[in-house]
């Protein structure tokens, strides 16, 4: 069992991070834009919207593709790295407009196949009026 564990704390190490974002920003007229509610969580002060979309006027700034592999804190990696981002380019918060997952890397821990499942989100960058 002790193997087994420290095969998987080595193979975390070796994998590392696997979150990843890419930021494009919003070209074109601004437009306001106001939602109906849904579903938010707040993360360090900028808001996630998972459904729906807020229900205060706001304008869009900008785009983020975001993916991970669902591993032990990779969702919560992505999460920090949006939060960052939103920060450096003064955004209120996202809105996540699509999630697509599907099959990983395959690898071996001792005897057992373990398959990751790679996770791929879109978001919009909003700032409220």
């Amino acid at each position: 069992m002790r193997r087994v564990v420290l095969t998987s704390m080595l193979a975390v190490a070796l994998f590392g991070c696997s979150a990843s974002i890419e930021y494009h920003p919003f070209v074109g007229e601004e437009q306001v834009l106001k939602g109906s509610g849904g579903a938010c969580e707040t993360v360090d002060g900028v808001e996630m919207w998972i459904k729906g979309s807020p229900s205060k006027p706001f304008t869009v700034i900008g785009y983020i593709d975001g993916s991970f592999t669902e591993d032990i804190g990779e969702e919560a990696a992505l999460k920090r790295k949006i939060v960052t981002q939103v920060k450096a380019v003064s955004g209120s918060g996202v809105i996540r407009i699509s999630r697509k997952s599907g099959r990983g890397d395959s690898y071996f821990v001792g005897n057992v196949l373990i398959t990751d499942t790679d996770v791929k989100d879109e978001y919009v960058v909003f700032r409220y009026q």
